[in-house]
């Protein structure tokens, strides 16, 4: 991978699409609470992440090792008696290769609504290191004075909370899932050059996903139309509250990822 911005970076790992259109559906705020976070799942997760072409030839494949635990707000004291602030979430990407290198990722989110107050990423790639750092506020987004980046700093107005979209894996399974419902996400991607906004998700309904290991498991099938014949499908089982495997086209390319162990 060249040496170039690590918001381009990202901007070609992920699609860019328009955001919702006014119609019925429900609207999910941060500040209304209605993530079931009780459904959370901690411990470590593995996925395979890998794109495919029409032809069926797979490339840029990525092991994608995400781990969630419970931890406190940044500076604040730790007792045993207090109850956790917040969540962690630690991603670790292992690319195929040197050019594809390898990725670290922090993400520290509010405990009693996922609201994010913290992201940080490190990408190695190519003998080189990009750095960036994001402090969530409540009417910003800003690259936080007491961390250096290699990025350049940034700042992003907020007209209202946003979720990190870095963590949809995690969130999907935490949202009031019911076949048929649409439901608008206000989601930012730190670094990406796309502002906040919020975006349709629609439950199609149920299916019996096959595992790798000869198993099903009873899933919800939760999907997103980019427009023009591009969408993305995640399958979210019902009683462990993971993402088993998404699938996404975008302009002629699939993307999947898949569970491997949890």
């Amino acid at each position: 991978m060249k040496c170039i911005g690590f918001a381009l970076f990202l901007a070609g790992i992920f699609p860019v699409f328009s955001p919702a259109q006014a119609q019925t559906i429900d609207t999910i705020r941060v500040n209304d609470h209605r993530l079931q976070l009780g459904r959370l799942a901690t411990g470590t997760h593995r996925y395979l992440v890998y794109n495919e072409t029409a032809a069926g030839e797979r490339t840029n494949m990525w092991i994608w090792e995400r781990t969630v635990s419970t931890g406190f707000r940044p500076g604040a004291p730790i007792k045993a008696i207090m109850k956790p602030y917040s969540y962690i979430v630690t991603q670790h990407w292992y690319g195929s290769d040197a050019q594809h290198g390898e990725r670290k990722v922090t993400s520290v989110v509010r405990h009693e609504d996922f609201a994010p107050l913290y992201h940080f990423s490190e990408l190695t790639a190519s003998g080189k290191t990009q750095t960036e750092a994001f402090d969530f506020r409540a009417d910003s987004v800003v690259t936080p004075d007491t961390v250096a980046t290699t990025a350049p700093r940034t700042a992003q107005a907020l007209a209202e909370p946003t979720y990190n979209w870095e963590l949809d894996l995690e969130l999907f399974p935490l949202l009031p899932l019911k076949a048929g419902k649409t439901m608008a996400i206000n989601f930012y991607h730190p670094g990406a050059p796309l502002a906040p906004a919020y975006y349709n998700y629609t439950v199609q309904g149920s299916d019996n996903l096959l595992l790798y290991n000869g198993r099903k498991a009873s899933c919800w099938v939760l999907a997103i139309d980019y427009g023009k014949g591009n969408y993305a499908i995640w399958w979210i089982d019902k009683k462990k509250h993971l993402v088993w495997r998404m699938k996404e086209y975008f302009n002629g390319q699939y993307r999947f990822k898949v569970l491997m162990t949890s």
